[in-house]
């Protein structure tokens, strides 16, 4: 938002263009001519020129009127940016029980969290680590050399790394956080999210509050699983209702001989979780490519291999805001 003129205001998080038109116009402190530019997620920002004496009840009908009129007709995203926090909150999955063939558990995919931490660092984030008892453990095949570079392996191996020491002796339950503290969520993943993330009530609050203010919502691989239980304040629907994502491929379980484990446990997999709540799921060119996809403030990432860009793509959105 940007204002020419002699007005000062005080804006916090609108709901609703109700909202806005009393906020915009009550708070103004000087009776002045100002210039508004509101900008509420379309491509063009609506100007609106108040007229002197803007408290007077025939101008605040007619800026009500014009602002009411182009909300109706222009955009469907009534939100304006507060001031984010650059902060960050990286869900971490609480389940870790048996679950491949061989008997080893999932849990977190370690360069799931590994890889947008340092991007989000890199880009000058404070992070917090959560899930949601407090608690979480590893998926044992993602320590594996296949999925670690020899950077990785470095960080694994060295227990003082910020990202060891944040994981194992910071991790914190979500309940127990101000959501207010944050302006962007990135849920990590694993399989493991696939069983407790869709009812993770505490993570979801605090991604419902971020998205309520104005911020970024983001998942990886299977993190995309928590999203459809995030509700808009707005629309009481999933924020991704309507919405492109993308997330780890059915196709991708089938090559991994994991699909019929899914099932027989009767959770859903991301494209199905997505089909519910009535988003669009966007597959990638193969089920390990590099992918991404953005649609307003939620990113979306496809697999491992996505970590890293999910999150840039995410700290993108966030500096456009």
């Amino acid at each position: 938002m940007t204002v020419s003129g002699e007005a000062y205001f005080n804006l916090t998080f609108i709901e609703s263009p109700e909202d806005i038109l009393f906020h915009v116009i009550d708070d103004v402190v000087y009776n002045a001519q100002v210039s508004i530019d509101l900008n509420l997620g379309s491509e063009q920002p609506l100007p609106v020129s108040v007229p002197p004496n803007p408290l007077n009840p025939v101008a605040l009908g007619k800026v009500r009127a014009k602002l009411a009129d182009y909300l109706s007709h222009e955009t469907t995203d009534y939100r304006v940016k507060a001031d984010l926090p650059r902060r960050a909150l990286l869900a971490i999955t609480s389940y870790n029980e048996p679950f491949y063939a061989n008997g080893s558990k999932t849990g977190l995919f370690y360069t799931e969290a590994l890889h947008p931490f340092e991007a989000l660092v890199e880009a000058g984030f404070e992070v917090d680590f959560a899930s949601e008892t407090g608690t979480y453990g590893v998926d044992e095949h993602s320590l594996s050399k296949d999925f670690l570079s020899e950077d990785d392996q470095k960080v694994l191996d060295d227990p003082e790394h910020p990202f060891n020491i944040k994981l194992n002796s910071q991790l914190r339950k979500a309940s127990d956080l101000n959501p207010a503290d944050y302006g962007l969520f990135f849920a990590s993943a694993g399989h493991a999210t696939l069983w407790d993330y869709p009812t993770a009530r505490g993570l979801q609050h605090i991604a419902e509050d971020i998205y309520k203010r104005g911020g970024v919502v983001s998942a990886v691989c299977h993190g995309p699983a928590i999203l459809p239980g995030i509700i808009d304040s707005t629309t009481g629907k999933s924020i991704i209702a309507g919405k492109k994502v993308t997330g780890f491929t059915t196709e991708g379980e089938v090559m991994l001989s994991l699909l019929d484990i899914i099932k027989s446990a009767n959770v859903a997999t991301i494209e199905e979780g997505a089909a519910a709540v009535g988003a669009e799921y966007v597959a990638p060119p193969t089920p390990f490519a590099d992918f991404t996809q953005t649609d307003g403030r939620v990113v979306t990432g496809a697999n491992p291999a996505s970590a890293r860009s999910t999150a840039e793509d995410a700290i993108k959105v966030f500096s456009s805001l």
